[in-house]
């Protein structure tokens, strides 16, 4: 089994090549761009499934998803990014291999991306019902508006939800 530190590098060797080879066309405007977009947003998740060789693997569990896997029950339960994808990972990766930098001025490079994916990419498995309430808290694809940019569980607190690591890395 591969550790968590090595599908991460994997990861970012991959996305960086990716959008190094794509960056021309990012910058474009058109059908291209356009349609890179849902590619780009599903490309780590499928990675990750592909090096978990299955969609199993979550870094963290909500004690009601728990309960459910405890009484064998799979239902209703939800994979969600604990960080935003698109708008703390993609955005900041795109606009990276664009400009040749992040906003914070450090070079688009793929050490760069794997610290970036180190700090945000967390999964978590939580039921139907705390998903809808991340969505009812128009917390579904944000995190909270005072977020300080390090506390990656503020839109679970926010929400009431408690989540515990799953051992599943």
């Amino acid at each position: 089994m591969m550790t968590r530190e090595e599908k991460l590098q994997r990861m970012a060797k991959a996305y960086y090549k990716l959008l190094s080879m794509l960056k021309d066309e990012l910058a474009a405007e058109g059908d291209i761009k356009d349609g890179l977009n849902e590619g780009l947003t599903k490309f780590l998740s499928n990675l990750e499934i592909k090096l978990n060789r299955s969609k199993e693997g979550t870094n963290y569990v909500s004690a009601k998803a728990k309960a459910k896997l405890q009484d064998g029950d799979k239902t209703g339960l939800v994979f969600e990014h604990i960080v935003p994808k698109t708008k703390y990972i993609q955005e900041p990766c795109v606009l990276a291999a664009i400009k040749g930098q992040f906003a914070n001025g450090e070079k688009f490079s793929e050490e760069a991306v794997r610290q970036l994916l180190e700090r945000y990419w967390l999964i978590a498995l939580i039921t139907k019902e705390e998903d809808d309430t991340l969505t009812n808290l128009g917390l579904q694809k944000k995190m909270p508006g005072d977020w300080d940019g390090t506390d990656v569980f503020a839109r679970y607190k926010a929400a009431g939800i408690s989540l515990e690591e799953s051992g599943q890395d």
